[in-house]
């Protein structure tokens, strides 16, 4: 999850995604939303401001990314 961003400005790369909740962790805070019917979790700026149900924007390195098959859940 520390490689998901969650942004409240949609930028080139970002994915629509709903928030659930956000929580405090210090310098960040986590974000937990879902995206494509999947709960996910992220990171935000501290600055950032968030809704309960409303629209955020995530972003992830493809390089941090390890892809599986759905169908037999090998790594790609």
């Amino acid at each position: 999850p520390e490689d998901i961003m969650v942004s409240s400005e949609k930028s080139e790369g970002t994915v629509e995604v709903i928030v659930s909740m956000t929580e405090s962790a210090g310098s960040f805070n986590w974000v937990d939303f879902t995206w494509n019917g999947v709960i996910m979790k992220g990171t935000a700026k501290t600055d950032a401001e968030f809704l309960a149900g409303g629209t955020a924007y995530m972003h992830f390195s493809q390089e941090k990314t390890i892809p599986f098959d759905t169908a037999s859940g090998a790594r790609l």
